[in-house]
C-alpha cells in the first residue's frame, strides 16, 4: 500500500522534470514545412512595433503570414513579425486535471479501504467535485499556456538608459526577450 503510494508521488512529482525546453524556429519556412503553422490555427502574433495580436492563421507562404482578428484580417511579411506563439487547445488540460483527480480518488480510495475493510463512501462522494475542480484547473492553465514556436533572430535585446533624478545619477537596464 505505501508502495504504491510513493511511486504515484513519486512520478506526479518527477513528471516535470522529464520535460525539455524546445527552441524557437529560425524561419517561417521551416514551421510551414513541419507543419506546425496552418490555416486555422490559433496563434499570438508579435509584430515589429511589439503589439501582440491574437487570431487564427487564414492564409500563409514562406514569406507572409494572414492572421484572421476580431477585427478582419492583417497581413504581415515575414521580416514585420517578432514572435509567433501557438494556442494550447484547453481540452488536454480539462482530461490531465481529470485524469490526476481519479489517480488521486483511487489511491485515496483504495487506502481508506485496506485500512478499514470496507468501501470508501466518503472518498467516493468527494470525487466528483474534486473532478470538476480538477478539470477546471486544467483548462485554465491549458488557456494560459502558449508554446513559442518562432522567434525572430535578434530580438533579444538589452537597454541601457541613463537615470537622473535630484538625488542622484543611475543607469536603468531593460532586457527584452
Amino acid at each position: 500500500m505505501v508502495r504504491l503510494m510513493t511511486v504515484g508521488v513519486l512520478a506526479i512529482v518527477a513528471w516535470p522534470v522529464l520535460a525539455e525546453a524546445q527552441e524557437a524556429s529560425a524561419s517561417l519556412e521551416s514551421l510551414i514545412r513541419a507543419r506546425d503553422l496552418r490555416r486555422g490555427v490559433g496563434i499570438y502574433l508579435t509584430d515589429e512595433a511589439g503589439q501582440r495580436i491574437k487570431g487564427k492563421i487564414s492564409a500563409l507562404s514562406g514569406n507572409a503570414l494572414t492572421v484572421e482578428t476580431r477585427n478582419g484580417e492583417r497581413s504581415f511579411s515575414a521580416s514585420a513579425i517578432r514572435r509567433v506563439e501557438l494556442q494550447d487547445p484547453i481540452d488536454s488540460g480539462i482530461w490531465l486535471g481529470a485524469g490526476l483527480a481519479l489517480a488521486g480518488t483511487y489511491v485515496s480510495c483504495y487506502a481508506e479501504s485496506r485500512a478499514a475493510n470496507q468501501f470508501c463512501y466518503g472518498t467516493a462522494y468527494a470525487f466528483l467535485p474534486a473532478l470538476g475542480v480538477s478539470a477546471l484547473i486544467g483548462g485554465i492553465v491549458d488557456a494560459r499556456t502558449h508554446k513559442t514556436v518562432y522567434e525572430a533572430p535578434g530580438t533579444r535585446q538589452v537597454t541601457l538608459t541613463p537615470a537622473l533624478s535630484p538625488t542622484g545619477v543611475g543607469l536603468r537596464a531593460s532586457i527584452q526577450w
